[in-house]
């Protein structure tokens, strides 16, 4: 199966969701989610390697600073 216009309409359409998603989490959260909106991923596109952090950064994090 190849990856047409309806295809890529349909990858567009999600991404906007995920985008209306995430701001209705935030309006409704006491700690608002500002990392990037992930896309829904495109075979004719590399996709993107996660951002690592290390243990001690984790730590931090999970301690609220």
């Amino acid at each position: 199966m190849g990856w047409d216009n309806n295809s890529e309409l349909l990858a567009g359409i999600l991404d906007a969701i995920n985008v209306l998603i995430r701001m209705t989490f935030n309006a409704h959260s006491q700690s608002p989610d500002t990392s990037e909106v992930p896309r829904f991923q495109r075979p004719h596109e590399e996709p993107r390697k996660p951002e690592a952090i290390s243990l001690a950064e984790f730590a931090q994090l999970m301690n609220g600073g």
